[in-house]
């Protein structure tokens, strides 16, 4: 070979060389291709490999990217001082390295990012690390799942009755472990359930669900029977946990989380329980977006996707594929990306590896791990592989296989680091946000713990034998479907519907409706209070205890401490009067303030009105006095029963201070419930 062509190919390798170290420009190629053409030395050659090779000392084995990298969300500083980044678009991220290497630090950066961009922000997260987005962006809920936000798992929410039923009964049955019999079954109770409550306008609760549930009759040892006793078992434990305080209603506040920013910590949450959360969550948002279209990106991050995203949920060949895959290769058509941090990238399932447009590694400490992110990553050098054992803190190798195919190298920027929020001003935040739903908060009224044997919460007693048990039992009368059907329409509307109401709604004829009626009442299961407002005089049926066990479910107790149910119907007609009237009012029955409970509060503009009923003129002048001074109420009004009441609290209404009579309204209730309070104080 002559020394041309010697020249020529050592010409090439060292421009080979300097491409692969990045120290390849056009100054660079000009000198040697004029060193060639000159015929210069080899030796210059040789100097210029021995200073490549240097180089590499302070460089990665990885190449250089270009501007191409950076995209509206960045992530982290190449090594030629580049933005790497990712658009929302860009689904899924898988995120995974050892603990305390910046993985919840890149997941702050990336959310706060995105609600910097508009985008819709939910996080499922173990511990509280993420609360410091508040500091940004104050229109954050909070939820710890310990019952202040509520939620109801079986409101579809939009959704089709009898596809949420398959809906629920999957989420439901692949979180607890269950098998295709318990679903079956499962979802014939759900659409008899759902045909029930449609007829009344409404919804059931997880509540109601058991209640039936349990309620059922099956043969000893027959397969119904099996099933029964297996959801029972898994309803039972879900609802006597702190999931408990959460779904006890039957309309929460999840129309609000699925047009805001949530932050979820599950970690008080069983491993079930999160599974079940997450996927029902997240199917729900993907349907509401789906049908809304809405133009914002929803980032869906989880901090701890090993839970969800365990292998063994896809070694079940009697469920399939977990729910969670099925929604990773669908969420993008409703404009949801979900971010995965994991730890042990080596025993997540496949959905979240074959989803996963971007891909980031961090430094990992076992063997097992970092291989398996070598293949998800593709096709690394020797040299290559070898650095990414000795990745540094905040270092990463990522991975966008929609843009650049090829590892790059890039450092997470140091953030700033707020202090902490605490538990108080989350509390504190989450009221703000809540008190633009006045009148659905109104509605919620807490399941008193009291304990019956269909109440889930049942703690352990000591052991009776069936006859004792039996014997404690009030006696359940017989009565015929119409008739459990008009108990269940009075079970929903009691304290809020007239007669005539609750039979229309329930689909009974009004003389059907009152004959039913009649027969209730002689068998003791319903109490029949009439009122007088205007000229007619209503009737308002509510259940009484036998009642109850007929239905199989807990007795309900509604907030009032006044003199009988006549009195809570007053409460409750006052309060959805008031809210009806003015949706922008915060209504709440039994408010207490100041160490007074007040029978109707309504704040709105920041006053507070209490409105008080009076069933007789006895203790109405302390209530008065006790509203104002103790729960510093702007303005008291007095309802009153009838007239003689009125007359009396009016008499003694004279021996109180100017102070306070001018902030006192006496009245009848029919006056406010055909009026308004707002009309009465103006008087």
């Amino acid at each position: 070979m002559n020394e041309y062509i010697n020249r020529v190919l050592l010409g090439f390798d060292t421009l080979a060389k300097l491409k692969k170290a990045n120290r390849l420009n056009p100054s660079t190629a000009r000198a040697l291709i004029s060193a060639h053409l000159n015929q210069s030395n080899p030796e210059k050659f040789q100097l210029i490999n021995q200073v490549i090779e240097l180089s590499k000392c302070s460089l990665s084995p990885f190449e250089m990217p270009d501007e191409e990298v950076s995209a509206s969300i960045s992530l982290a500083v190449s090594e030629n001082n580049l933005n790497i980044g990712m658009h929302p678009h860009e689904c899924h991220c898988l995120i995974a390295g050892q603990t305390g290497v910046g993985k919840t630090t890149l997941l702050n950066l990336i959310f706060a990012q995105g609600l910097q961009l508009g985008n819709q922000a939910w996080l499922f997260v173990r511990a509280k690390d993420t609360r410091s987005l508040l500091y940004l962006n104050n229109q954050i809920l909070v939820t710890s799942f310990d019952g202040n936000i509520k939620f109801n798992p079986l409101n579809p929410n939009g959704i089709e009755v009898y596809d949420y039923c398959n809906i629920f009964a999957d989420v439901f049955i692949q979180s607890q472990s269950l098998y295709d019999g318990t679903k079956n079954y499962l979802i014939e109770c759900l659409s008899f359930l759902y045909e029930q409550f449609e007829k009344l306008n409404s919804v059931p609760s997880l509540f109601d669900l058991y209640g039936y549930i349990k309620s059922q009759s099956h043969p000893r040892y027959s397969r119904a029977s099996g099933y029964q006793d297996s959801a029972i078992n898994r309803l039972g434990g879900m609802l006597a946990g702190p999931l408990g305080k959460v779904f006890d209603c039957s309309k929460g506040h999840e129309e609000f989380l699925l047009d805001h920013h949530c932050i979820f910590e599950i970690e008080n949450l069983t491993r079930q329980q999160q599974i079940f959360i997450v996927n029902l969550l997240i199917t729900k948002l993907f349907r509401h977006k789906l049908s809304a279209s809405t133009e914002y990106w929803s980032l869906c991050g989880i901090d701890d996707g090993n839970l969800l995203f365990d292998t063994a949920l896809e070694r079940r060949p009697d469920q399939g594929m977990p729910i969670i895959h099925d929604l990773l290769s669908t969420v993008r058509k409703s404009k949801i990306n979900v971010f995965c941090c994991t730890q042990t990238p080596h025993q997540i399932g496949s959905s979240i590896h074959s989803n996963s447009a971007v891909k980031i590694m961090f430094s990992l400490a076992n063997a097992l791990d970092t291989d398996f992110m070598f293949r998800c990553i593709g096709a690394m050098t020797p040299e290559q592989k070898e650095y990414c054992h000795i990745l540094a803190e905040r270092q990463i190798v990522i991975k966008n296989s929609l843009r650049f195919q090829a590892p790059i190298v890039g450092v997470i920027p140091e953030i700033q680091q707020f202090s902490d929020v605490s538990d108080h001003d989350v509390r504190m935040n989450n009221e703000y946000l809540l008190s633009f739903l006045p009148a659905v908060v109104a509605r919620y009224q807490p399941r008193e713990q009291e304990f019956s044997d269909s109440n889930p919460t049942q703690p352990a007693q000591e052991e009776v034998t069936p006859d004792q048990k039996q014997a404690q039992k009030p006696a359940a009368p017989d009565i015929d479907d119409k008739t459990k059907t008009f108990l269940w329409s009075v079970n929903l509307y009691q304290y809020q519907k007239t007669l005539t109401e609750i039979c229309k709604l329930a689909g009974f004829a009004a003389g059907s409706g009152s004959r039913l009626a009649r027969q209730c009442v002689k068998k003791h299961l319903v109490k029949m209070i009439q009122i007088k407002i205007g000229r007619g005089s209503p009737k308002y049926p509510v259940l009484l205890k036998p009642a109850y066990v007929v239905l199989g479910i807990k007795e309900k107790h509604f907030w009032g401490k006044g003199a009988g149910h006549e009195h809570v119907l007053y409460q409750h007609l006052i309060a959805n009067q008031v809210t009806a009237t003015n949706p922008d009012a915060r209504v709440t029955i039994e408010l207490h303030r100041g160490g007074k409970h007040i029978d109707v509060g309504v704040e709105k503009n920041d006053q507070l009105i209490a409105i008080e009923v009076a069933m007789t003129a006895t203790h109405e002048i302390i209530n008065i006095e006790k509203d104002i001074q103790n729960a510093k109420a702007d303005f008291v009004i007095t309802a009153c029963k009838d007239e003689k009441v009125m007359s009396g609290v009016l008499s003694k209404l004279e021996s109180l201070p100017v102070e306070i009579q001018w902030k006192t309204r006496v009245c009848l209730v029919r006056e406010i419930l055909n009026t308004g309070i707002y009309e009465i104080l103006s008087e």
